[in-house]
């Protein structure tokens, strides 16, 4: 997850600032700006395009896998559109494949990737996080796909983990402390059953007047 939130996509977007007019960057930022999401996906860019090496993972993630290619596609040259595409695609794949003959098929599109990248921008790009991708294929059959990783599949628990940790000392023996305590507590909601009331008066007379009519009275 990191080698393509962190490290590859802000690395990308630097050089796509740096090839572009500055009235780019800000059409960019406005459409990201001007995005309206589920509240699952609302996540705000804060930083603009131009400063991407500040994106969490999340917002990266969020780029990658949504809401990129129509911007891209929108705002960018041709040539650095389609290659980010392909970039895209391959990531979306990677994040949850559905079978071997997508991961091979997703592989050969990232070794293509990574072979036109000095192409499309030029060789300072060639560095090991480049050469990493080539690799991701493998992890994928052996670990599965990328939003099964730790990294990704954990990344939205941080806030919930850090909540059960205070101060600097001990956090490991704390965290674990109260996700025991929380699993032996039941904090599923307990609804009283209803208490079927009986109207004593209404009961006497009723009984009243079906003894009379039997001639019990």
């Amino acid at each position: 997850m990191h080698l393509v939130y962190l490290v590859h996509v802000p690395s990308l977007i630097k050089r796509w600032c740096q090839d572009v007019d500055r009235s780019v960057v800000n059409s960019i930022d406005a459409s990201l700006n001007q995005l309206r999401l589920p509240h699952n996906l609302n996540i705000p860019f804060l930083e603009s395009v131009s400063n991407a090496g500040q994106w969490k993972a999340k917002n990266s993630r969020l780029f990658v896998l949504n809401v990129g290619v129509p911007i891209v596609t929108l705002h960018l040259p041709r040539l650095l559109a389609s290659h980010f595409l392909l970039y895209s695609m391959v990531v979306k794949i990677f994040h949850a494949p559905e079978s071997i003959e997508e991961i091979n098929l997703t592989e050969q599109v990232m070794n293509y990737y990574c072979k036109t990248a000095p192409l499309i921008h030029n060789s300072s790009i060639e560095i090991f996080s480049l050469h990493a991708h080539i690799h991701l294929a493998q992890q994928v059959r052996r670990h599965g796909g990328l939003a099964h990783t730790s990294a990704s599949a954990f990344e939205s628990c941080i806030r919930f983990i850090q909540k059960k940790a205070h101060g600097s000392k001990h956090l490991g023996a704390q965290i674990s402390y109260w996700i025991d305590l929380q699993t032996m507590i039941q904090t599923q909601q307990v609804k009283a059953p209803t208490i079927a009331a009986i109207n004593v008066i209404k009961y006497i007379l009723l009984l009243r007047k079906f003894s009379r009519s039997k001639g019990m009275f």
